[in-house]
């Protein structure tokens, strides 16, 4: 469903939606979620999100490269420099 509206445009729905679960929605979801606000380029969102999936240790370096690709795709190249550092060190 997260994916279905996150398609659909409708980031902040797929956020709420999120939220309004009751157990530990985990990180798949809000990996989605990042997604769709790249794919849709709404960094603002984009950029929340990421922060989210930090502070909950993912692992991994995906939601850094989603944040750094959606800070490339909007041409916001100081960000995206800063974002890669992040993963790269």
């Amino acid at each position: 469903m997260i994916d279905l509206l996150g398609r659909a445009d409708l980031m902040r729905d797929s956020e709420d939606l999120i939220k309004s679960i009751p157990m530990d929605s985990g990180t798949a979801l809000w990996a989605t979620l990042i997604s769709a606000c790249k794919t849709h380029s709404n960094l603002e969102l984009g950029e929340i999100v990421a922060k989210r999936l930090i502070e909950m240790g993912r692992d991994d370096i995906g939601s850094y490269v989603l944040l750094s690709n959606t800070y490339a795709t909007q041409e916001r190249w100081d960000q995206w420099f800063i974002s890669f550092t992040f993963f790269t060190v």
